[in-house]
Parts: structure tokens; C-alpha cells; sequence
């Protein structure tokens, strides 16, 4: 429990001095507008405020006060002789789904400006669990932006050629996901209410993104839902003789969207084809190491074309398909379920997504912002 204006214990006071010597100031001028002059009134506004943590005070004996280690000190005040101060940090809960992946976060609101220890909580939440979750969020484009800086910089899709034109078109920053949107704003394939199997985003770049967020603008009552599988996961599952077989193998990932415009197609095995003009192919490893934990990582997608570099193109196609296989098991998986305000982060150096087919008549609105990312290693 956290102390309000009550005489602190022995474990929880410190002088006011160490404190000034711990962050080499004293602490800043007030940033509310009233403080009560007495502590049961303070107490009081303590419990009607989200963000009113902890309260300090001193009288002639000297000041005291509790604190916990992330938060930061921003407020004093000078009221009949003693000293009220509070922290305005707000205080966040991180709770595992409780499946392979993900974790809700409670206490962010990611419409304004963030303490940077609530970002580097967020940072290793994210490399915890590869999801992090944020229910209740309402956004602009711009507060999503800028709140997805703070986890890297944004990826900027390169240009193409979209269909019955012959200039290139270079995507906005937040990109529209919907099947109720104008093809101006929407980067989804028609018919896009059909179901996407298994994939990877970017994968087809020679920089894949780092993770993207998406946000819930508009969503059916009755789903779809969308499901993330823990690559990590996948692959220290797989059994020692396939993981000698795949080791130090490097897969060719093509891009279907810049190739099919108006259909998904079917994954199948390239065996070594030609990249046609104007497709987008990269290679990486098939099992990468994740950048931040070393981990190693199952980078396969099971949505488009791939083929393994300098191999039998039979024995790799029987290959590609036992481990599409193997990354669909249900264990594997996070199911979320989605509502409006949901804003979703995730790990896409260690993830792939897929949803089922939904009713085409039904709206579903989605706003994604990605994340730059570095070469697959």
C-alpha cells in the first residue's frame, strides 16, 4: 500500500537532505493549482486524484516522506509554515494474459506525455511477453504517433504502383486497416474481410519492422479476432535433430501484397524462381536471434511465398511446410478479442499474426503505426 499524509514509518522516512543529494535539486515549484492547508485534507484529495501518489510534508524536526524507486518528484508547497509534497507519476499494473504472449497494461493513457521510467517499464514488459495490451485508449493520429516514438522510429513503407496507376504511391505513417475505408487511406488487399494466414509484417524488407501498434477505431461485436504466435516458443519446441537442419539456413521471403492487389494467394514453395520486376524479396535467417534477449527466433511466415537459399527445392518445400505447420499449434498462441480503444503493441522480431475471414458486411476499422527495425541476424 502506498502512504498518503499520515506519519510515515521508520523504513519508509528519509531526510530531506539525502533526498536533495539523490537528485541534486530540490524539488521544483508547484504544478497544481490549490493544496489543501491541512493533511486530513489532503488525504482527501489524494483519494479523489488518479494521480496524486504519495505525500510528503516536515515540520521543525525535519522533512520526511515514503517514495517508491520509479517515480519522479515534481511538486512542493509552502503551506502555514510546513511543506506538502506529491508525486504526480501515475502508478501502472502489468498482468501476463496468462497464454503464450501478451500482458494489459493498466495506468498508461497514451494520449499524453509519458514519465520516462513508465516507458522503460513498457520497454522490458514488451520484451517479456512480445504483447502489451492497452484497453480504453482514444487517440488521434498524431497522439499515436507520437506515442509510438518512444519506442523507435516510425517505419516508413516504401512507395508502390497501385492498380490502374502509374505513379508511385508512398503510404502515410498511420495506415488504415479496414474494409470500410477509401483505397487513398486503406493498405488491406479487396477482399479484405477474407481471412490472413500466419504472417510476419515486413518481412519482405531487408529491415523488418521491429514491432508495430495497432488501435481500434471501429470494431464488429462478433470479432474476428486476431492471434499472435510466439515465435520463441516455436522454435525451442522443435526437436533437436530439425533445429541442426535448420541451423544457419536462410529463406527468401517475397511480398505478395506488392504482387497480388486484389486477392490473397495461396503460401506456396518459390524453389528458387526468379524475382519478377518490381517484386520485393529479402533474405534472413530462417532462425534469427532476437536483438534485445538473444533468443532464438522461428522467423517463418505461413501467408506468402518463401524459399531456403542453396537447397533441394523438394526437400525444402516438404521443410517449409512441417514447420508452417508446427508454428500453428493452438499453444503457441495469444486470441485477442478486440474492443474499441484497444491499442495493441507487438514484438514483431518474435511473433507472426493471423486472422479468420469475417462477415463482409460488418465495419472494422484499424489504425497501424510500425516500428523501424535492424537486419535479421
Amino acid at each position: 500500500m502506498l502512504g498518503l499524509a499520515q506519519e510515515p514509518d521508520s523504513k519508509a522516512a528519509r531526510p530531506f537532505s539525502n533526498f536533495a543529494r539523490g537528485y541534486g535539486a530540490y524539488p521544483s515549484p508547484s504544478i497544481l493549482t490549490k493544496v489543501a492547508t491541512a493533511i486530513p485534507s489532503i488525504s482527501a484529495l489524494i483519494q479523489q486524484s488518479k494521480n496524486i501518489i504519495i505525500v510528503y510534508y516536515c515540520k521543525s524536526i525535519g522533512l520526511v516522506y515514503y517514495f517508491e524507486s520509479y517515480h519522479r518528484f515534481l511538486t512542493n508547497y509552502k503551506v502555514q509554515g510546513e511543506i506538502f509534497m506529491t508525486f504526480t507519476a501515475t502508478r501502472i499494473e502489468i498482468t501476463p494474459s496468462g497464454a503464450a504472449l501478451g500482458a494489459v497494461v493498466t495506468g498508461v493513457d497514451a494520449s499524453i506525455a509519458a514519465e520516462p521510467e513508465v516507458i522503460l517499464q513498457l520497454k522490458q514488459a514488451w520484451r517479456d511477453h512480445h504483447i502489451l495490451i492497452f484497453k480504453n485508449q482514444q487517440l488521434t493520429d498524431d497522439q499515436l504517433l507520437a506515442f509510438a516514438n518512444y519506442f523507435g522510429d516510425i517505419l516508413q513503407q516504401p512507395a508502390y504502383i497501385r492498380k490502374g496507376e502509374t505513379e508511385p504511391y508512398l503510404p502515410p505513417l498511420v495506415l488504415t486497416l479496414a474494409n470500410a475505408a477509401s483505397e487513398e487511406s486503406s493498405v488491406n488487399v479487396a477482399p479484405n474481410y477474407r481471412k490472413l494466414l500466419p504472417h510476419i509484417d515486413h518481412d519482405w524488407l531487408p529491415t523488418p519492422s521491429s514491432g508495430s501498434f495497432l488501435y481500434g477505431v471501429e470494431l464488429p461485436e462478433n470479432g474476428p479476432d486476431t492471434y499472435w504466435v510466439n515465435l520463441i516458443q516455436a522454435y525451442e519446441e522443435l526437436d533437436d535433430l530439425t533445429k541442426k537442419q535448420i541451423a544457419g539456413l536462410q529463406l527468401r521471403h517475397f511480398n505478395f501484397y506488392g504482387k497480388y492487389r486484389d486477392e490473397y494467394p495461396e503460401p506456396g514453395y518459390a524453389a528458387g524462381r526468379s524475382v519478377e520486376p518490381g517484386e520485393q524479396v529479402a533474405t534472413h535467417p530462417l532462425v534469427r536471434t532476437h536483438p534485445d534477449t538473444g533468443k532464438k527466433v522461428l522467423f517463418l511466415n505461413a501467408a506468402s511465398e518463401v524459399d531456403i537459399v542453396d537447397y533441394d527445392p523438394v526437400e525444402g518445400a516438404k521443410l517449409i511446410e512441417r514447420l508452417r505447420e508446427h508454428i500453428k499449434q493452438p499453444h503457441f498462441v495469444y486470441q485477442h478479442h478486440w474492443s474499441k480503444g484497444d491499442l495493441l503493441y507487438w514484438d514483431n522480431q518474435a511473433t507472426a499474426h493471423y486472422r479468420p475471414e469475417f462477415n463482409s458486411n460488418a465495419t472494422r476499422v484499424l489504425k497501424r503505426v510500425s516500428i523501424a527495425g535492424s537486419r535479421p541476424f
